[in-house]
């Protein structure tokens, strides 16, 4: 059941996704900076290895700051 004069909310969110997918093109399409830009896919696995790598790291340097000021 549609009410008249209001549109289904799914065709309502795609309309203005495709509005605005629409304006970003036309914004930045004759800027040189972004005409050459290719997007990276996102690689979760290499992001979850760099958290992992980065917490590590942090905990070894609260080990040895807290080792150097025991001593």
């Amino acid at each position: 059941m549609q009410i008249k004069g209001y549109e289904p909310i799914y065709k309502k969110a795609r309309i203005e996704k495709e509005t605005i997918k629409s304006r970003t093109v036309t914004k930045y399409k004759n800027v040189p900076e972004y005409k050459e830009i290719q997007v990276k896919k996102f690689n979760e696995v290499k992001y979850n290895e760099d958290i992992n790598s980065i917490q590590i790291t942090i905990k070894n340097l609260i080990f040895k700051i807290c080792d150097f000021a025991s001593s």
